[in-house]
């Protein structure tokens, strides 16, 4: 819901359905036989009751088994459980860090410390975001502080996801690091900028990717 004169907007969630356990097994199965036509493999959002909690968790060994390259943007049990499979890229906002470390994050200096826990766990690309305050991204052994461009913000919903594909699509294409970065973080801000979720052009990230500053830390 957009409210046009003050420019705010209210986003109505239904509440969870339950799935059953033979849903769960069919959606695994349904997966599995269809993975290996695949390179990545994107899990992402939360589960919806306590039977499907760990269904990322076996996702990702299958994927793994498969050789595909695995990224997991989720929170809460369903992220605790399937961090243990060492997916190549997780991504986590503020408060979905704050909830998996169980304290409140005070400075840069804690987020940065952070980063280096999940990399030392083997995950290789470790993605903080900070919505307007940008960024800051693991990869290997350097990690980054994305700074970003002063916006109009129209809707944020999806803005997360758009990060998410964006960066897929640049490590599908083995791009560099720094623009795998700067595409992600791009194809965010155009979706910020736009009222219907990914309603955004190619355009829109051409002109936004130059002005995405990030620099190590």
């Amino acid at each position: 819901l957009r409210e046009l004169q003050s420019g705010r907007y209210t986003h109505y969630l239904d509440p969870n359905t339950k799935v059953s356990k033979t849903e769960v097994e069919n959606l695994i199965k349904k997966i599995t036989k269809s993975i290996k036509k695949y390179k990545v493999l994107i899990l992402s959002g939360s589960s919806p009751c306590s039977l499907s909690d760990n269904i990322y968790e076996k996702l990702l060994k299958i994927a793994h088994k498969n050789n595909l390259l695995t990224i997991l943007d989720s929170y809460g049990k369903t992220f605790n459980l399937a961090i243990s499979e060492k997916p190549f890229m997780i991504k986590l906002n503020l408060k979905e860090l704050e909830d998996y470390l169980k304290k409140e994050i005070k400075n840069k200096k804690e987020i940065i410390s952070s980063i280096k826990d999940f990399l030392k766990k083997e995950i290789k690309l470790v993605v903080i975001t900070l919505g307007k305050k940008g960024a800051f991204i693991g990869f290997t052994d350097k990690i980054w502080q994305v700074i970003i461009p002063k916006v109009k913000e129209v809707n944020a919903i999806g803005s997360g996801d758009a990060l998410v594909g964006g960066m897929a699509i640049g490590i599908y294409q083995k791009l560099p690091i720094e623009e795998i970065i700067k595409l992600g973080i791009s194809c965010s801000i155009a979706n910020v900028k736009v009222w219907e979720p990914i309603e955004f052009s190619i355009k829109d990230i051409e002109k936004i990717f130059p002005t995405i500053k990030i620099k190590l830390v």
